[in-house]
């Protein structure tokens, strides 16, 4: 049954760039299944996933509501991780009654070439913020420092570039600002993209705890980004970084944006 799925869909982007949200609202259309972030191209996934005991397997397992004896069947029939992990993901779907699947984890932008050498048809798309609002976010949750962000926003940018001048069929820059200020306007032509007719809960969305509960549950942990899908979709984070960065920090992000004269606009009009 796994050869009648349609493609998949990959959501990627810097962290704290609107990924989850995205995931969140693809997957209540009743033909899309999605689940928390599975880091499917990491090491860690690559080298343990025959091993049921690592950590990686255990919250893959939990968070997708699996038993051990559903994934140890897939792991015997798999060649590699990739090809176990499109198996995991289309049980999941058909479990759900849907005919394809998303995932989302933020790296997913780095992999384009290893998600179109596996899936030859799928959507690769990527979160665009204003790089001031995400830095914001990441300051706020003291997450990696302003070198670090950016070189990954260096990276980004230059990888966002590429794939919209290479791959327009299978590649789609989405900006963050306008999803949350008019989601139906973005998501009807990306279902449409998809080839799915667009179904109005998808932009009807109230906030869902489903994601806060079950982190705290499987990881004992807590996630401001869970916590902001707990919530229906709100525009206050747009412009956050007023009040939030220092002027020299903005500086040295809108400099690097400007010295990359990215074709997809990044910096928003102030």
């Amino acid at each position: 049954m796994r050869e009648t799925l349609y493609p998949p869909i990959f959501v990627g982007g810097l962290m704290k760039s609107g990924t989850s949200l995205l995931r969140k609202l693809l997957s209540r259309h009743p033909e899309i299944y999605g689940g928390l972030e599975t880091h499917w191209f990491s090491e860690d996934f690559a080298s343990g996933f025959r091993d049921g005991s690592s950590k990686r397997q255990r919250w893959l397992i939990e968070f997708f509501d699996f038993k051990e004896a559903d994934v140890s069947g897939l792991r015997a029939v798999t060649a590699d991780s990739d090809d176990f992990f499109d198996r995991f993901m289309g049980l999941a779907a058909q479990r759900h009654g849907c005919s394809r699947w998303v995932e989302k984890t933020p790296d997913n932008i780095l992999h384009a070439g290893r998600v179109y050498a596996r899936w030859p048809d799928a959507l690769l798309v990527c979160m665009v913020r204003d790089p001031r609002d995400i830095y914001a976010s990441w300051k706020r949750n003291q997450k990696l420092s302003l070198a670090v962000f950016l070189e990954q926003l260096g990276t980004v940018i230059e990888i966002v570039e590429r794939l919209n001048q290479e791959e327009p069929q299978r590649f789609l820059a989405l900006d963050y600002a306008d999803l949350v200020t008019s989601p139906r306007e973005m998501l009807m032509p990306l279902c449409e993209r998809i080839g799915l007719a667009y179904d109005e809960s998808m932009h009807e969305y109230e906030g869902d705890e489903s994601d806060l509960r079950k982190l705290a549950d499987v990881t004992g942990k807590r996630s401001a980004t869970a916590e902001s899908l707990a919530r229906p979709i709100f525009t206050s984070s747009v412009g956050q970084w007023r009040g939030v960065l220092g002027d020299d920090e903005v500086q040295a992000i809108c400099r690097l944006v400007d010295g990359a004269k990215p074709a997809v606009s990044w910096i928003a009009d102030d």
